[in-house]
């Protein structure tokens, strides 16, 4: 039998991949809630305005919380930072994954980490472009677009 309730979804960086995705989300997963997290207020107005996000904040605990998944989309250096703040804060069984460009090293620092709610899945979408911010953002960022998925 399938799951019927709304599923909830974080994205934590509200760039061109974190923008896109929230869209995305929101188009094949309808009356899915979509946190948008920001350091910045302003980009989460903007996302909010732009109808990428259902709700956002610049509070990474309680926008993860009562999150079924959370996408990371920051630079690949901040990831682990973010990763262990919202396994500070999200739900038992909260799944986290990321969108960064390399795996190796953020694997490696993974698999030594000892997390107490989450479950992380390091992935790689094929997308992407050249350009970067919320005015490039584009729903279809991600459509026929291969993942890779660590182990």
């Amino acid at each position: 039998m399938k799951d019927k309730r709304k599923k909830t979804f974080a994205v934590v960086g509200l760039g061109l991949m974190g923008g896109s995705l929230g869209l995305a989300l929101k188009k094949r997963f309808k009356g899915c809630t979509v946190i948008g997290i920001s350091r910045s207020q302003a980009k989460v107005r903007e996302a909010k305005r732009r109808r990428m996000i259902s709700w956002g904040t610049t509070d990474i605990g309680r926008g993860v919380k009562d999150t079924d998944f959370v996408f990371v989309c920051t630079p690949v250096g901040s990831i682990p930072k973010y990763v262990e703040k919202i396994d500070r804060s999200a739900k038992p069984g909260c799944i986290v994954t990321d969108v960064g460009s390399t795996k190796e090293t953020l694997m490696k620092w993974a698999s030594h980490k000892k997390f107490r709610a989450i479950r992380f899945i390091g992935s790689h979408p094929m997308a992407g472009s050249h350009e970067t911010g919320l005015r490039y953002v584009k729903g279809d960022l991600y459509d026929n677009s291969l993942v890779f998925i660590t182990p």
